[in-house]
């Protein structure tokens, strides 16, 4: 007798969709790194396991604001128009999770 898909689900926890929209964004020619990773709190600096990126995730779909550096020489728009689509393709694909929005916020050029 063979399951159903109805009965079962599968759970997938956020740093595994932090680490998916990490990996398609660097993967988009122009993009340096993420920004961020560091954070204060309190009196000791403390490493955020997924700087430059932040998730929301609400009605089962996908809100992403990624914070990013850039080659000197990348045109801006495309860049983060591609790493836009990157992003929401990756999630929609490998998660199968909707994503509403993708956000670049562009920190630094290097």
């Amino acid at each position: 007798m063979s399951e159903s898909p109805e009965s079962y689900s599968i759970k997938v926890a956020p740093g595994v969709v932090a680490a998916v929209i990490r990996l398609a964004a660097l993967e988009v020619p122009g993009v340096v790194r993420l920004a961020g990773g560091q954070q204060l709190s309190g009196l000791f600096r403390t490493r955020q396991p997924d700087g430059g990126i932040r998730l929301q995730v609400r009605d089962g779909s996908a809100a992403v604001d990624l914070y990013v550096v850039l080659e000197r020489e990348a045109d801006m728009q495309v860049v983060c128009g591609r790493v836009q689509h990157a992003v929401a393709e990756a999630v929609a694909n490998l998660v199968g999770m909707p994503v509403r929005e993708v956000n670049v916020y562009v920190q630094d050029v290097g």
